[in-house]
């Protein structure tokens, strides 16, 4: 009887036994934490990475969006600028040319009343010989006791007036 439960018992190998089947279920289940806690911190680094690339679109867009801001912004005091100073040197040189414009004016007014007065002159100087020219005909046909028709007379002082013209004429083309 002892011979057959000693053969039956087996508790030497329950340790054993136990401890295999204990070791195989700890490394199954250590396995499944494993690849559970790997499956959770690949999730986790996925999510990770997806908000940080949204941050850094984010980033990105607010950046993009502040340049074209201040290009925009640039761009538009640069135009004022532009147009403040287009402005400016063209009201400048408007006074500029006014004014020179004026002075031309005056010299031009001068320049005119000096020839309206030289042509004054001239043209009174021109009378007065004619009127001697005819004072000394007169006296010369008196002298020599010649009547001249009253149409003759007016084509004498014609040709005198006519004459002095054309003499006037040729010293305002000289002096132009």
């Amino acid at each position: 009887m002892y011979d057959e439960i000693r053969q039956l018992d087996h508790r030497s190998n329950i340790r054993e036994e136990v401890t295999s089947n204990l070791n195989k279920q700890y490394s199954i289940e250590k396995q499944n934490i494993h690849t559970e806690c790997q499956d959770e911190l690949d999730k986790q680094m996925q999510a990770e990475k997806l908000r940080h690339e949204q941050a850094i679109q984010k980033i990105r867009r607010d950046i993009e969006n502040s340049q074209s801001e201040k290009v925009t912004k640039l761009k538009n005091q640069f135009i004022l600028t532009k147009e403040n100073e287009i402005s400016r040197r063209f009201k400048l040189e408007t006074e500029e040319l006014a004014a020179i414009l004026k002075t031309k004016k005056a010299e031009a007014a001068l320049q005119q009343e000096q020839l309206k007065s030289e042509l004054q002159a001239f043209l009174d100087k021109a009378v007065k010989e004619a009127q001697m020219s005819q004072q000394t005909l007169d006296s010369k046909l008196s002298e020599l006791n010649v009547t001249i028709p009253e149409e003759k007379h007016e084509e004498v002082e014609h040709g005198v007036v006519e004459r002095q013209r054309t003499q006037e004429v040729s010293e305002i083309e000289a002096y132009n």
